[in-house]
C-alpha cells in the first residue's frame, strides 16, 4: 500500500468532521498531520487548541490512521465543548460516550 500523506490524512479529517461530527470541530484541517516519535509518545495526540498527530508509523496502515484520528477527534470535541477530563489522559467514562457515539453512527463498520 502507498503510504498516506498529510494531505489524505487532513481531508479525511474534514470528511469524519462533516459526517459524524456535524462538521462542528473547529480545529483547521492544516493542524493534522503525521508526527514521527520524536514529536509524540503515542499512536496520536491532540495538543490543545494547536494540533492533532497521528504517528507516522500508520502511514501505510489506512483502517489505523482512521481509528487513531476518531479517538483523536473525540478528544476535540469534547475539549471544544469545555470538557478537560477527570483522569491523566482524559480516557474516562464522558470520552468512552463519545467513542460509543461514533460507534453506534457506524464511523468504525468497516474499521473493526
Amino acid at each position: 500500500m502507498k503510504p498516506k500523506t498529510n494531505k489524505w490524512l487532513q481531508k479525511t479529517y474534514e470528511a469524519l468532521n462533516n459526517q459524524f461530527f456535524d462538521g462542528r470541530l473547529k480545529l483547521r484541517p492544516s493542524k493534522v498531520r503525521f508526527a514521527s516519535w520524536d514529536e509524540l509518545d503515542d499512536d496520536g495526540m491532540y495538543l490543545v487548541g494547536d494540533s492533532l498527530l497521528v504517528n507516522e508509523d500508520f502511514k501505510t496502515h489506512e483502517t489505523m490512521c482512521v481509528i487513531v484520528l476518531l479517538h483523536e477527534m473525540v478528544h476535540v470535541d469534547q475539549n471544544q465543548g469545555g470538557y478537560v477530563g477527570y483522569t491523566d489522559d482524559s480516557h474516562d467514562l464522558i470520552f468512552h460516550a463519545g467513542i460509543d457515539r461514533l460507534y453506534r453512527a457506524g464511523a468504525y463498520e468497516t474499521l473493526l
